[in-house]
């Protein structure tokens, strides 16, 4: 279920674990990139209500960031061991996440006769709402922001924005952040 604790899985409760794939010269650059990108997805306060990064003077109140999904490193470059194993994890938890409002949508169409009956419905769970987060490219269940800010929904998405920067001097990031819907 949603609300029990699942670090593994990078969600819990109302939080989630998201990466932002940035380029950048260095560290301290990869996470303003991301900083930034973390502001406008939290701005309107669509999809995510706030952010919190793993840095270590970023204040959590106790209930997000390192204190939710323990100790992560605030940047990482993509090709470290650290960074492929954020992107396989958090590729594991989109699939997860995806397979699950999948799995609802196919169970309510197997269980009715009539495909309208989601006109009158509200069986399992809001069955327009697992539509949905099918079809969402910001918010949950996407876990992957690009450079620009846009949501990765495909492997060949998340792929191309693993690929080389847009310049010699610059290396792709993973920054990891706690978001909150």
């Amino acid at each position: 279920m949603r609300n029990q604790r699942n670090t593994a899985e990078g969600w819990c409760l109302i939080h989630q674990l998201i990466r932002c794939i940035v380029y950048a010269k260095n560290k301290q650059t990869a996470i303003t990139q991301a900083r930034s990108n973390l502001q406008e997805l939290t701005s309107s306060g669509e999809p995510y209500d706030y952010f919190v990064t793993f840095e270590e003077d970023e204040p959590t109140n106790g209930v997000a960031g390192k204190d939710r999904f323990g100790d992560r490193p605030p940047a990482v470059e993509a090709d470290s061991e650290k960074g492929q194993e954020l992107v396989e994890e958090g590729w594991e938890s989109q699939k997860e996440a995806y397979e699950k409002a999948l799995e609802k949508i196919e169970n309510f169409f197997e269980s009715t006769d009539d495909a309208m009956d989601i006109v009158e419905t509200t069986q399992d769970g809001l069955i327009r709402h697992q539509m949905m987060k099918l079809g969402r490219y910001r918010g949950y269940p996407v876990f992957f922001y690009d450079h620009y800010c846009s949501g990765l929904t495909t492997r060949d998405d998340l792929d191309s924005a693993l690929e080389a920067p847009n310049s010699e001097n610059q290396k792709i990031w993973i920054v990891p952040a706690d978001v909150h819907f």
